[in-house]
């Protein structure tokens, strides 16, 4: 089953009355895309989660896997993305409507600049040293933000995920190095077996 933006996508399911979720086939991976009581609500019709009393030789083997992505499902690093980007659009004098920079939303930073430079001929850096500039006030931004939190549910959910023996892999578009900074800010290396940035892959979104 894998969810994203809300919607399921393949394989097909169907809901029968009383709100039982079928699928036409083994569902090993679920993608978090969605509100966290979305997926709160699927794991407990599933019976994924456990109680404290629960057997753990009756755990269901159906979901083996949890793919989450990172800003807005674990954290929500936006408000200081958005405030890194704008000071480094006002050092480059370039001016970026609200409109522009919504169209950027998920994309990585490489094609952020890359569209950027596309658009203001006048940037003459080459897009590392602008990916390098962003990544440096980001970081301080980060470091120095006293009310920044994982959402509300999402550590319990982890934590829940993990006791029961289910293997959590985190797919985000952030780079390496943020993924590291949320990761250790926050204790969650310890519940994920693997990470994968857009950074792995030549082309990411």
């Amino acid at each position: 089953i894998f969810l994203q933006n809300e919607q399921q996508l393949e394989p097909p399911t169907s809901v029968i009355p009383g709100g039982q979720l079928l699928t036409s086939q083994p569902a090993n991976q679920l993608y978090i895309k969605a509100g966290l009581l979305q997926i709160l609500s699927l794991l407990a019709q599933h019976h994924i989660l456990q109680s404290a009393s629960a057997d753990t030789d009756r755990r269901v083997e159906m979901i083996k896997t949890v793919i989450f992505d990172m800003d807005g499902v674990i954290v929500d690093t936006e408000p200081v993305h958005r405030y890194a980007y704008y000071k480094q659009f006002s050092e480059l004098d370039i001016e970026v409507t609200e409109e522009m920079y919504t169209s950027f939303t998920g994309f990585s930073t490489r094609n952020t600049f890359q569209t950027l430079k596309g658009f203001f001929p006048t940037i003459e850096h080459e897009v590392e040293d602008l990916i390098q500039r962003k990544r440096s006030i980001f970081n301080d931004a980060f470091d120095t933000k006293e009310d920044l939190f994982l959402l509300e549910g999402v550590e319990d959910l982890i934590k829940d995920l993990h006791r029961s023996g289910i293997q959590l892999i985190l797919a985000s578009s952030a780079s390496k190095v943020t993924i590291d900074r949320v990761f250790t800010r926050f204790n969650l290396h310890q519940y994920f077996t693997h990470k994968v940035s857009g950074e792995d892959f030549p082309q990411s979104k």
